[in-house]
């Protein structure tokens, strides 16, 4: 008789502040109770609400995430609680947001970026090719200043500058 492993997936969340301290954790082991107000939203969104419902003036935070987390849904909801967010977003969760597809944006040089702001809602989407596309969104940033950085270039074999949005260098 074989016996197949189970396999169990842990996840550790946790809220940390820029001086290490940690203000909130959470060990997730699987489907658990959700607030009845946030149920629609995704888990990654769940668990970033979850998180932060220990701060109390949410006007004191920014916050930032991986693309785990974020959709437009979340940056909204936040916006509205009052906290300044900006994270990496996966393409399939900015919703009704027309950007550059990604395989004509990796034909354009490095540093290239495509953007749109949501007026209603006060979100901003961007798009920018560095070794890969990447795309992110806030609430708080914007697009100007764009600062030169220094980077890598393979076809020079040689360090150059690339332009790079202001959402990207906090």
């Amino acid at each position: 008789m074989r016996v197949k492993p189970i396999r169990f997936e842990y996840k550790f969340w946790a809220l940390f502040g820029v001086s290490g301290y940690c203000y909130n954790f959470d060990l997730y082991c699987g489907k658990g109770s959700a607030n009845e107000e946030n149920i629609n939203l995704l888990l990654g969104s769940q668990v970033v609400l979850n998180m932060l419902s220990v701060l109390d003036n949410p006007f004191s935070f920014n916050v930032y995430f991986d693309h785990l987390f974020p959709d437009y849904t979340l940056l909204v909801h936040l916006r509205n609680s009052g906290f300044n967010a900006t994270g990496t977003m996966r393409e399939n969760r900015i919703i009704k947001c027309l950007l550059k597809e990604s395989n004509a944006m990796k034909k354009e040089p490095r540093g290239t970026c495509d953007y749109r702001f949501d007026c209603n809602e006060e979100i901003l989407i961007v798009k920018w090719v560095d070794n890969k596309c990447v795309t992110i969104g806030t609430n708080p940033d914007t697009v100007q200043p764009i600062k030169s950085v220094q980077s890598w270039q393979r076809e020079f074999k040689s360090k150059g500058n690339d332009p790079q949005p202001n959402v990207l260098y906090h």
